[in-house]
This record gives C-alpha cells, structure tokens and sequence, in this order.
C-alpha cells in the first residue's frame, strides 16, 4: 500500500513540476511577444515605465467619451517579496502608468482623469523611501522615479493603516505625498460610493 501511495505521489509531482514548467515556458514567450510589441509604442504621458507604452490603434469603432471624468481606484498588492524582485519596476505599477496612458492616447483629456491607487500587503515596500528600501533590499528603490512621475500626473496614493501596522512600516519611511489611510477596505469602499470604478492591477 505504501508503495502505492509512493508511486501515485512521485507520479502528481513530476505531472506538477511538468506542469509548472510549460506555464513558465507559455509566460516566457508571451513576454517575448509583448516585449517585441513594445517597440512600436507611444508614451504620450508617462514615460518611465518601459511596460506602461499603449500601440496606437487606426480607425477604432469604440472610445472612450473625452467629456466624461474618469474616476478609477486601483487596488495595488503587488510588492517585492525577493531579493530579485527587488531590482525591478513593480509591474503593477506599470499597469497603472499604462492605462493612463491609454486614455490619454485615446482622447481623454488629462483634466478628466481622477485616479487614486490604495497600497497594502507586501506592495508597501515598492512605496519606501531609498533609506528605508536599502534597508532591506540593500539597493535603491528603482520605482521611485516612476512614482513621482505618476504623482505629477495626478494619482493619489494612499496606503493602508492596517498593513502598515502589520509589516511595522513607520509613515516617515514611505515616499513623499503618499497619505495614510485607516485601511485599505474602508478605501475601497469609500470612493466606490463616490462612483470610482475599482481596479486590480496586480499580476
């Protein structure tokens, strides 16, 4: 029986494992593929994240109303949780520098964008300031630039109370012009009423 049992078990781990790697071979080659796109984009106003460029489209039959006000809330967990991650531009973040750039490629005035991002879980640290970043991760946060640029664009950041507690993040060591919200749900609820569309761009 217990022989058995082995076999069954070594038999769902290899199909795992096998698994796993054509999910990583399939992401791969779509990265590729996306990366390649990306040669051809525009940036019309956020430029600091490479992965943030839109591809302009000719003759679309279905846009965006350039009278309307644009009211998003962008629920951002994403954080850097490796020693790898670290170094990189949280693709999150990127996500939001992509779809303003999408609405403003599309004719919607930057006046008529009101986006807010509320930060909680790991994504705080994507949020530290370079002292406190370095602390630890040992290198600078290489979001910051894209922060502020997003920041200048009109997004307001908030985080999270709650998880601040939590990963005993003090409020001094996020970046500058990033409020301090009682939580992240209170949040989400709040502007949802005020007709803000909410919207995950976590990976």
């Amino acid at each position: 029986m217990n022989k058995l049992l082995f076999t069954i078990l070594f038999s769902l781990s290899i199909s795992l494992l096998l698994s796993q790697s054509r999910d990583s071979a399939q992401a791969a080659r779509r990265d590729s593929l996306i990366r390649s796109k990306m040669g051809n984009a525009v940036y019309p106003l956020i430029k600091e994240a490479k992965m943030g460029g839109v591809i302009t489209i000719l003759n679309p039959e279905e846009m965006p109303d350039p009278k309307m006000k644009f009211k998003i809330l962008f629920n951002f967990t994403q954080g850097a949780t490796s020693s790898s991650k670290s170094k990189e531009l949280n693709g999150a973040l990127a996500e939001v520098a992509r779809v303003i750039n999408l609405h403003i490629a599309a004719g919607v005035p930057k006046k008529n964008l009101d986006f807010v991002l509320v930060g909680h879980a790991s994504a705080l640290f994507s949020l530290l300031d370079d002292e406190h970043y370095r602390k630890k991760f040992k290198i600078d946060n290489p979001n910051v630039k894209l922060i502020k640029e997003l920041q200048e664009a009109g997004v307001m950041f908030t985080v999270c109370g709650q998880a601040m507690n939590f990963l005993d993040i003090e409020r001094e060591s996020l970046l500058p012009g990033i409020k301090l919200a009682y939580s992240a749900k209170t949040v989400i609820t709040n502007y949802g009423l005020k007709g803000y569309v909410l919207t995950d761009i976590n990976e």
